[in-house]
């Protein structure tokens, strides 16, 4: 437990607003890449039944 507090404390301001952004971006990115692969899966499915 100290170890994750003394290692948070270490990082820069800069540092740690690059972490609370970027964890949120990359869970965006995901997700669209999610939306885009299952689209494209809906779509080949369709395209199969007509």
């Amino acid at each position: 437990m100290s170890t994750e507090r003394t290692s948070w404390t270490s990082l820069s301001t800069i540092q740690k607003i690059a972490l609370g952004l970027g964890i949120p971006a990359s869970a965006t990115v995901a997700y669209i890449l999610y939306r885009r692969y299952r689209e494209s899966r809906a779509a080949e499915t369709d395209r199969c039944s007509d």
